[in-house]
């Protein structure tokens, strides 16, 4: 079988160099106590998101459960007098862990989202940390245009809703 490379010196055909930085080490599979820990991790940190959702009094105006935890109140909303883009995010978290998932997606619909994706994380990481293997999850349409497009309505959407709502209240 002839080669289209020039015969090095003993008539072999050259070795062709390979770059420093390889791709091996991207598909390289990682060691399972390295998943397991970084799993558990996640799971703790989920478990602690939702831990402190359920224990919270969710806010009965939409906004402001966040205050609850020591924080302090929306400097958007204190300025504008409108909503800002995560506002009543934690009052949407704390709904849903009550069991109440009309009232959270009403509150702000996003948020109720974001708690369904912690949920499945949840479950996803404990599953990992427990097995040691990753799960299969296909992250490449988030790069998309579809994929930037549909979060993009998503986290626009559930602001414009959030500010609908607020400008519909009597004041």
């Amino acid at each position: 079988m002839a080669s289209d490379l020039p015969a090095d010196v003993d008539g072999r055909p050259p070795i062709m160099a390979q770059p420093v930085f390889a791709a091996p080490l991207a598909g390289a599979p990682l060691r399972p106590w390295k998943v397991r820990v970084g799993a558990a991790a996640i799971a703790i940190t989920a478990t602690a998101v939702l831990i402190t959702a359920i224990s919270l009094r969710p806010s009965p105006s939409g906004v402001g459960t966040h205050t609850a935890m020591g924080l302090p109140p929306c400097g958007f909303l204190e300025m504008t007098g409108l909503p800002c883009p995560t506002c009543g995010m934690t009052t949407a978290f704390s709904l849903m862990a009550h069991g109440r998932p009309l009232a959270a997606f009403r509150s702000q619909p996003a948020g109720a989202i974001l708690f369904l994706l912690t949920l499945a994380a949840l479950v996803a990481s404990w599953r990992a940390a427990w097995t040691g293997r990753l799960p299969r999850i296909n992250w490449d349409w988030l790069g998309t245009g579809r994929g930037l497009a549909t979060l993009g309505v998503v986290f626009f959407g559930a602001w414009a809703w959030k500010i609908t709502l607020h400008l519909l209240q009597p004041h």
